[in-house]
């Protein structure tokens, strides 16, 4: 093959790589708002917008504005969220912290189901926020930002399961907040979900390589193997949980029917 030859082979396949990235992106357009309507979205959030201020200048306000209220509703949900951790060093603490807030519990309840119930209770109080903990399955000790960025595909799942009906509290905000952020990407004009990049076939300077026949053509489907042992193992964690959950509802609901049997006594 001449050196001709061989660099048009390189330069199509180039090009369908980049077609086929593009294809997989659909963007929207980006949506015009006026200045008018900026000064409005401003004044809701209570401020006035000074007349000589530009579009910009009052978008740059208003971000700010949303960001500060961000970190206060993060600041004091924290705060709840230290005073539960301290109380649940004592079970009576701890009840007595649900008795303040109105919270229901049973005298046999243990100090983690209380400090679940409570924790709902505090963390429903406010906005889901980028940096709470999912707290829950494979993905518990990462942050809700930081599961967007590295497993998209397990917010889409989590968003259907939700849909069913068969998600607990934690699941629930988490959802929550995925439904928020798919909002704000969608508003500013970028694909709605990242892009899937298909994995390309052997391009001309691998056919050109002294690669073995035996070898796959479709680099991808190891991958995706991957990603099936990965989902199993995690769905397979998630009906463990609710296992236990299911466990932890029969002995409450035992533990109240013999406390019923002694007072009827």
């Amino acid at each position: 093959m001449n050196s001709v030859c061989f660099v048009k082979l390189v330069l199509r396949d180039l090009i369908l790589l980049v077609l086929a990235r593009s294809s997989s992106v659909t963007v929207l357009p980006m949506p015009s708002t006026t200045v008018g309507e900026l000064r409005e979205r401003l004044l809701a959030l209570g401020e006035t917008a000074p007349r000589s201020w530009t579009g910009l200048q009052i978008k740059a306000r208003i971000a700010a504005l949303k960001e500060e209220r961000q970190a206060l509703q993060l600041d004091a949900m924290e705060e709840e969220m230290k005073v539960l951790k301290k109380a649940a060093r004592k079970k009576s603490d701890l009840q007595m912290l649900l008795d303040k807030e109105s919270v229901t519990f049973n005298q046999s309840d243990t100090i983690s189901i209380m400090f679940n119930r409570m924790e709902k209770v505090i963390r429903e109080k406010y906005e889901p926020q980028d940096t709470e903990m999912v707290g829950f399955g494979a993905h518990a000790e990462l942050t809700y930002k930081e599961l967007m960025e590295t497993n998209y595909q397990y917010l889409l799942w989590c968003e259907t399961t939700v849909g069913e009906g068969q998600a607990n509290w934690r699941m629930q905000r988490l959802v929550k907040w995925f439904k928020i952020q798919k909002t704000k990407v969608s508003k500013q004009g970028y694909p709605k979900q990242p892009p899937v990049i298909s994995t390309p076939r052997k391009t001309a300077m691998a056919r050109a390589s002294h690669v073995s026949d035996s070898e796959p053509s479709d680099f991808s489907v190891i991958s995706h193997q991957d990603e099936i042992s990965r989902l199993q193992a995690e769905l397979a964690k998630v009906r463990q949980e609710k296992a236990e959950l299911q466990e932890e509802n029969t002995e409450m609901s035992r533990t109240l029917d013999r406390t019923k049997t002694r007072k009827e006594m």
